[in-house]
């Protein structure tokens, strides 16, 4: 019986294999396609019609899967590594750090408090975990652009204006 992996090989171009190889890299489709050798003008849409197809999208989890179990790092690995970092952001632990005193170097433990690496740590967690409250923060965000009346877009200073006034004279009714 042959490897599944194979056959799904198989029916890629040697091209679809390359922008595999190298989608893997850096998750940047368009630059994937450049290095795997397509056209930097059309690199986007080759990039975008790639990620789409069935058969490049399960070679792309392969290669993934197959990257995990070699280097040992799944998810539970990136979740213990976010929350030491997370915990070194709010000073609970020590980062050590070598400092040049003299000429000598010395090994110091740091606490310091990170406002950005906080933020940044409890997002990555939030989206690993799939947090309800990230999710509906991006529908609220779709529903406001969605609602929003598109006859206001392309009016002059003076129709804004014109328009302004015309509320303050509704609202000193």
């Amino acid at each position: 019986m042959k490897d599944p992996k194979e056959k799904i090989c198989n029916e890629l171009t040697p091209k679809q294999k390359a922008f595999v190889e190298e989608y893997i890299v850096d998750l940047n489709g368009t630059q994937s396609a450049i290095r795997a050798g397509y056209s930097a003008k059309t690199a986007n849409r080759i990039a975008s019609q790639n990620l789409s197809k069935p058969v490049i999208q399960r070679a792309i989890e392969q290669a993934k899967q197959g990257r995990s179990e070699r280097t040992k790092i799944d998810a539970d690995f990136v979740l213990e590594q976010i929350t030491e970092f997370l915990d070194c952001c709010f000073g609970r632990k020590p980062i050590r750090k070598v400092v040049n005193i003299d000429g000598s170097l010395e090994s110091v433990e740091i606490t310091e408090f990170n406002q950005a690496g906080i933020g940044k740590a409890i997002e990555l967690m939030g989206k690993h975990i799939n947090v309800q409250a990230l999710q509906e923060k991006q529908k609220i965000d779709s529903t406001i652009n969605d609602s929003f009346d598109d006859r206001y877009i392309n009016m002059s200073e003076a129709e804004i204006d014109a328009r302004i006034a015309e509320l303050e004279i509704k609202l000193a009714k």
